[in-house]
């Protein structure tokens, strides 16, 4: 049976607020780093992720604001400078517009949680394998590993899911930025070379291909 991951910390609770029925996939995806609850479940939120139209933004954040000192980074329809501006002078601590990158999105909740007391979880240990997300090392036992930024990004994107299978689309949207953005064929091979670099003969095998599927992580 897989070891799940460790974290550090505990994963601080986000906030999705907003009237709208919320995509499994945007779900997952912050759920890997953040206990993410909906529309005030929580009174602790550390961060809170406001999906608005231009003309409510503004009482939205203003409500918002009234109930919580959590960072919040606030998520417009098709929203131009000026209205991002407003949205930053009425209290948000970041805005995006969408239509938006996911992993954009992500790295801008991981920016600004970087601004309240307690960061985000900084290290992932799958079994013997250790990564270090501030620094970017990796560690097999007691073997340093160098990896590509590349294949840094796809050994976390699995690390992250440790014992799941992650389908091959999943890891080409948060590695490349989109789910068409490389090829089956290509991303096997980013797979062998990770594979080549942090197994070794004498240990268990981690790095598993489901033919067809995608490709986990995990004893």
């Amino acid at each position: 049976m897989a070891e799940p991951t460790v974290w550090t910390r505990a994963k601080p609770a986000l906030e999705l607020a907003g009237e709208r029925r919320w995509d499994a996939r945007l779900l997952a995806t912050l759920g890997l780093d953040f206990d993410v609850v909906t529309n005030g479940a929580a009174n602790d939120a550390e961060a809170i992720l406001l999906f608005t139209t231009v003309p409510a933004c503004r009482e939205n954040v203003v409500e918002v604001r009234g109930r919580s000192a959590a960072v919040l980074v606030a998520v417009l329809e098709n929203a131009d400078v000026l209205q991002r501006v407003e949205a930053l002078e009425d209290g948000a601590d970041d805005v995006l517009s969408e239509p938006y990158e996911t992993c954009e999105l992500l790295a801008r909740l991981r920016a600004v949680m970087r601004r309240v007391n307690r960061p985000l979880p900084n290290v992932l240990r799958v079994a013997d394998l250790e990564l270090d997300l501030a620094r970017g090392g990796v560690r097999r036992g007691t073997r340093a590993i160098d990896l590509s930024r590349t294949e840094f990004a796809l050994l976390t994107a699995l690390a992250r899911r440790a014992g799941d299978v992650v389908p091959h689309r999943r890891l080409a949207e948060e590695v490349w930025g989109a789910p068409d953005a490389v090829g089956p064929t290509t991303l096997h091979t980013f797979v062998s070379y990770l594979r080549g670099k942090i197994e070794e003969p004498s240990r268990t095998r981690l790095l598993r291909t489901v033919r067809g599927v995608g490709y986990a992580l995990g004893t």
